[in-house]
């Protein structure tokens, strides 16, 4: 019995350290996407993110209004200048695997607070969500 409970505890740990290398590994995947998003703002290629964005989220916003706002995100704050990671979370549930991660923001004319939500699979990361927080947005 006590090999037995060895064994398993053994099976167990492997299994749970395979799925902490995925999450890594889905956080590492959305993080690039994260540069190539900014990359594409300061190029102005709103409709790019737009295009590679989910399904899901294009049923919450037209391209039309995605583009609108990133364009009033562009002459409020300028381009993006520097980002840090504020804080993510990986989650996985029914083989699907959502990563949400924060960003502070330094734009040229004022800093943001950004929340990138991703769907990952096969190590392909699609943009579900986009938020930005930002004190300039609203008062310039």
């Amino acid at each position: 019995m006590r090999k037995f409970a060895s064994l398993f505890c053994l099976c167990l740990t492997c299994l749970l350290l395979s799925a902490c290398g995925d999450m890594t590994a889905a956080k590492s995947v959305a993080t690039t996407k994260i540069e190539k998003f900014h990359q594409q703002y300061n190029a102005e290629n709103y409709k790019a993110i737009y295009e590679a964005a989910s399904d899901d989220f294009k049923k919450v916003s037209s391209e039309e209004s995605f583009c609108e706002l990133m364009s009033a995100v562009g002459r409020k704050l300028g381009q993006v200048v520097s980002t840090e990671e504020g804080g993510w979370n990986v989650r996985t549930f029914n083989f699907s695997t959502s990563v949400t991660i924060q960003q502070t923001t330094k734009f040229e004319q004022g800093d943001a607070v950004e929340t990138f939500v991703y769907s990952v699979k096969d190590e392909v990361a699609i943009l579900v969500g986009y938020n930005i927080n930002s004190r300039e947005l609203i008062v310039k």
